[in-house]
C-alpha cells in the first residue's frame, strides 16, 4: 500500500513540475505562464531531484526523460545563476587612466529593523551612487546621514509615508532631466560622466501577474521608448532575469541585461542566507550606450529579504572586434 501510495505522489509531482516547466516556457503568450517562468530554476531542480527516484525505482526511460527535460530548463535560467563566480578569476579589462565608478541598488525594505547597519554599509563600500528603494518614514533619519556624503539626492515618492526611492549622487545632477512613474515604478535623473550625459534610473516593479507587474511595464514602454542613447537601469523587478516581463523591458529600452547577479531575494520566512541556493534572481541591472559594466555582484545581507546589488562601470565606446579567417 505504501509502495503504491508513494509510486502515486512521484507520478503526480513529476506530471507538476514537468507540466510547470512546460508552461513556463509559453511566457511570451500570457503573463500567468510568465509568473510560472519565474519558479523555472526551481521547478528544473526538482524534477531533476525526481529523476534520481525514477532512476532508484529502475524506470530508466522516465528518469532519462525527466532528466533531460531538467537540464534544457536549467540550460535556459544560467542568465540568472551567478556561474561567474565558479570559473577562473580574470581581471576585467580597464583602458589606462579609464574612471571606474560604482553604484549600489539596495531594497533596504520599509520596516527594516538594521537601519543603522544599512546606512554603514554604504559608508563604507563608497559607491560613487546609492539608489535606496522601498523607503519609509522609519528612514528619515539614517537617510539623512548619508545627505553628508552625497549632496545631490533625488526621490521619487509612491506614498507619503511608505514606499518610494532615493538617488544620492557624488555627481551633479542635469538640471530639470528627470522622470518619476506612478508608485514610483520607475525613477531616473541625468548626470555628466566623462563629459558623457547619462541617464540612471531606479526600479521597483509589482509583484507579477494576476498583480499588476504587466500594466506597469506597458505603461512604461512610452518612456523607455524615448530613453536617451547611454543609460544604467537598476533595481527590483520583481522579475527573474531569464522572464518575458525583464526582455519586453529591456527591448522596450534597447537596454543590455546585465547577466550572471545571482539569485537576491528570499522570502522573510526564510533565512536570507539561503538565498544564493533557493531565492530569485529578481534585482537586475540593464544598460545602454556608452555605459559597460565590468562587475555585477550581490553583497552581504542587511537585515533586508533582499541583498544589495554592487555594480561598477566604465563609460566607453563600444568596440567590436572581428576576427578575420586566415586561409592556407
Amino acid at each position: 500500500m505504501i509502495k503504491k501510495l508513494f509510486k502515486l505522489g512521484l507520478i503526480s509531482a513529476t506530471i507538476g513540475f514537468t507540466l510547470g516547466l512546460a508552461l513556463s516556457f509559453l511566457n511570451a503568450m500570457h503573463p500567468a505562464f510568465d509568473t510560472l517562468a519565474n519558479f523555472r530554476y526551481h521547478f528544473a531542480i526538482a524534477t531533476l531531484m525526481l529523476s534520481t527516484l525514477w532512476l532508484f525505482n529502475r524506470q530508466y526511460q522516465i528518469a532519462l526523460t525527466t532528466a533531460l527535460v531538467a537540464i534544457f530548463a536549467l540550460n535556459s535560467v544560467l542568465s540568472g545563476l551567478p556561474i561567474q563566480q565558479y570559473l577562473p578569476r580574470t581581471k576585467p579589462t580597464i583602458i589606462t587612466d579609464e574612471r571606474v565608478y560604482s553604484l549600489i541598488a539596495f531594497n533596504i525594505k520599509f520596516n527594516n529593523e538594521d537601519r543603522s547597519r544599512v546606512v554603514d554599509m554604504v559608508l563604507r563600500e563608497d559607491p560613487d551612487i546609492f539608489m535606496a528603494l522601498e523607503f519609509s518614514h522609519l528612514w528619515s533619519d539614517q537617510l539623512y546621514r548619508l545627505k553628508q556624503s552625497y549632496k545631490h539626492v533625488y526621490n521619487c515618492t509612491e506614498w507619503k509615508h511608505i514606499g518610494g526611492s532615493y538617488i544620492f549622487s557624488k555627481f551633479p545632477f542635469i538640471q530639470n532631466q528627470e522622470y518619476c512613474h506612478d508608485y514610483a515604478a520607475l525613477g531616473t535623473k541625468q548626470v555628466q560622466l566623462d563629459n558623457v550625459k547619462i541617464t540612471i534610473g531606479i526600479v521597483h516593479l509589482r509583484w507579477p501577474w494576476p498583480a499588476s507587474q504587466p500594466k506597469q511595464i506597458e505603461a512604461l514602454k512610452p518612456y523607455l521608448n524615448t530613453l536617451e542613447e547611454n543609460a544604467l537601469i537598476i533595481g527590483d523587478f520583481n522579475a527573474a532575469t531569464w522572464t518575458h516581463a525583464i526582455r519586453s523591458f529591456a527591448k522596450a529600452g534597447n537596454l543590455r541585461v546585465i547577466n550572471n547577479i545571482g539569485m537576491t531575494w528570499l522570502h522573510e520566512m526564510l533565512p536570507i542566507s539561503l538565498s544564493k541556493w533557493i531565492g530569485l534572481p529578481i534585482d537586475n541591472a540593464m544598460t545602454k550606450g556608452k555605459v559597460n559594466v565590468i562587475s555585477a555582484k550581490s553583497l552581504a545581507p542587511e537585515g533586508s529579504d533582499h541583498l544589495p546589488l554592487k555594480i561598477e562601470f566604465v563609460i566607453r565606446k563600444l568596440i567590436v572586434v572581428q576576427k578575420l579567417r586566415t586561409t592556407y
